[in-house]
Formats: structure tokens, C-alpha cells, sequence
């Protein structure tokens, strides 16, 4: 009666066949690689050895790339193929969401930066006077007028931020700076912003705001030497390509930016690489810093220590780029306070004045 096969002997073929029903399913890589089991039928019995074939010889093992020999001995759940085409995967798909985002952004951009409220405000409810005409585009343009106690005090033509509208922060410190400093004041709307028509974008913006101010010197009898151009935010842009048209004596700028470029890099980081790359990408450029070296008028930079959406340093920046710039620095004033710091305020009509900071 023959012997049955020991464990021993048993062993090396069941490791074996066991390996490659393991790499086959877990490694699928590894799956072309050939492994020696035994046969089917061949459990319980010793089954030899395969023979050795000599390198070149017809059915002789060929070495393997280096990738396929590493899966076969990889201990994780994949080979590194594997691996390299989830990496793969999760690129694309990031790009694919990264152009959806650009494009999402392009396309919405000016609802982002243009935020008139549906609420009308009465601009005339603290004393103001409104001042309406239908401009060269066939739509109505407003303002309102808070005179000056003496009729040689310069006029403030003020430009307001992207979010507030005449009846808000324009009426209120209209009045206070009547009051508190003795300067004249007139408030520009925007194009679809509280009492004007239109829409608002770089162009229609410049081109009412020019408009206006030519019409209302013009009404009310005002030498463009006591027109100061003062802008805030977004208003600041404005009141600086007037200047630099040529209209107004000086130019107050209150918490400026370097431009609508360095401001979306600034608040959408993400996009920095494409508005390096593609600067075309913004409809509105909005370029203070291009613009701010080529005015020859006396400008004043005003900026909030604690600014928590235009940086501070825009604003330094900024005035930097001038000779015939000044730089004030508003201790501790974030951005849209700005307009209720009485320092701040005594510094602008001061310089509007004619005093300090020249």
C-alpha cells in the first residue's frame, strides 16, 4: 500500500496555487505573471517541479517591467499602476471643476461686484437736494447736492462703494461734512444703483459719472478749481479715471485698491495662476495703479489700519506710486467705518481745503 504524501510535501504546490488565486484577484497587475500551481486533481497528491527552461528558449520566462514585477509583490489592496491611475483620475477631475469654477465665475463676475440693493433710499432725507437729467444714453442719471455756508468753499464730488446707493452713507455724510467741516457735497450714482437707470459696469460707471459732474458744475455755476474728486472702494477707481480725464482740482482717494485684478487674486486666491496667465479673464480692469503715476493733480490716500477687504498695504502701495501723492494711515479703522472716522474726515476737507498733506 503506498504511502500517502506528508504535510511537508504537500505544501510548496497548496502556498503556491493559494499566492496566485490571491494575486489574481487582489492585484489584477499581477495576473499576468506566471505562477506555478498544481494542476486541478492534484490535491493530495506530490506533484514535481517544473522543469527549468534556459534563457531564449521557446516558453522561458521573460524578465517583466518593473511596474508588473512590483505588483506582484505589493502589499497593498493595489499595484502602483493602479495607484497612478487614481492619481490620474482625481486630476482630471479637478481641472474639470476648476474650469467649471472659472467659467461659473466669468460668467456671474459683475453680479459679484456690483451689489445694487433693491431698496430705493430717499437721497434727499437728511437736506440733500436731488439732482436728476436724462443722459446722452437716453437714461436718467441722479445725484444730490448738499451746498456749501460759503460759496468759495470747495465742492466734494463723492463716489460711493459697490454695495451703497445715495440715500445711505452719500446722504449722511453729505450732511455731516456741511455741518462739521464747511465743504459743499454731491453724491454720484451709479447706473441701476437707487434712483438711476442702467446698468452698471466700468464704462457706463465712468461715463454718467462724467456726465454728471460736467452737469452739475455747469447748473450750478462751480469753477472746476473747487471741484475735489473724492472716492470710496470701488468709488476711488471711479474718482480717479475722472481725474485723470482731467475734471476736478485734487483727488481724495479712501481705502483704494492697485487694481480689480490684485483685488480678485486677493479674494480668490485660487485664481491668482489664471489672472496671471489670462488678465483678459476680467471684463472690468478698474486699474488704479496703471493710472494714479500719470495725474498730475495734489491726490491724498486714506486707508484703514484694520481694512478687512482692501488690504492696507493696497493703499500704501498705492500712494507710492505717486510723487504728488500724500499717505494718511486711519488707526485701527476697518473699511466701511472709514466714513465715520472724524479724524479721517477733518484730514480730507483739510486737504480739500487747500492745507496739509500737498
Amino acid at each position: 500500500m503506498p504511502r500517502a504524501p506528508s504535510a511537508r510535501a504537500l505544501a510548496p504546490a497548496a502556498v503556491l496555487a493559494g499566492l496566485a488565486r490571491w494575486r489574481a484577484l487582489r492585484c489584477p497587475l499581477a495576473a499576468p505573471h506566471r505562477a506555478f500551481a498544481a494542476p486541478p486533481g492534484a490535491r493530495g497528491r506530490h506533484h514535481a517541479a517544473p522543469p527549468r527552461l534556459a534563457a531564449g528558449a521557446p516558453g522561458a520566462l521573460r524578465a517583466e517591467p518593473l511596474t508588473r514585477r512590483a505588483a506582484a509583490l505589493w502589499p497593498l489592496p493595489f499595484a502602483p499602476d493602479g495607484a497612478l491611475s487614481l492619481l490620474g483620475g482625481l486630476a482630471q477631475f479637478a481641472a474639470k471643476a476648476y474650469g467649471l469654477l472659472a467659467v461659473l465665475l466669468f460668467v456671474l463676475q459683475r453680479k459679484l461686484l456690483y451689489i445694487p440693493s433693491a431698496e430705493k433710499a430717499d437721497p434727499c432725507s437728511t437736506g440733500g437736494e436731488l439732482v436728476r437729467f436724462k443722459g446722452s444714453a437716453g437714461e436718467q442719471l441722479a445725484g444730490v447736492y448738499f451746498a456749501p455756508p460759503a460759496d468759495e468753499a470747495p465742492v466734494l464730488v463723492f463716489f460711493h462703494g459697490n454695495g451703497d446707493q445715495l440715500g445711505w452713507g452719500p446722504a449722511y455724510l453729505g450732511q455731516r461734512l456741511r455741518q462739521e467741516f464747511g465743504v459743499g457735497f454731491f453724491g454720484v450714482e451709479y447706473p441701476g444703483y437707487g434712483l438711476a437707470e442702467g446698468s452698471p459696469t466700468e464704462a457706463s460707471i465712468v461715463a454718467s459719472g462724467e456726465e454728471m459732474v460736467r452737469h452739475f458744475c455747469k447748473k450750478f455755476a462751480l469753477a472746476d478749481g473747487r471741484i475735489v474728486l473724492v472716492g470710496h472702494s470701488l468709488g476711488a477707481a471711479a474718482a480717479t479715471e475722472l481725474a485723470r480725464r482731467g475734471l476736478g482740482s485734487r483727488l481724495i482717494l479712501m481705502s483704494p485698491f492697485l487694481s480689480l485684478n490684485d483685488m480678485a487674486c486677493t479674494l480668490y486666491p485660487f485664481l491668482t495662476p489664471l489672472l496671471r496667465a489670462a488678465p483678459f479673464f476680467l471684463l472690468d480692469k478698474w486699474d488704479n495703479a496703471g493710472k494714479l503715476p500719470s495725474l498730475e493733480c495734489p491726490i491724498l490716500v486714506i486707508h484703514g489700519t484694520q481694512d478687512e477687504i482692501v488690504p492696507f498695504e493696497q493703499g500704501k502701495a498705492l500712494a507710492a506710486l505717486s510723487r504728488r501723492a500724500a499717505f494718511c494711515p486711519a488707526g485701527g479703522c476697518g473699511h466701511n467705518d472709514l466714513l465715520d472716522f472724524g479724524p479721517a474726515l477733518r484730514e480730507a476737507c483739510l486737504f480739500a481745503q487747500g492745507g496739509a498733506r500737498r
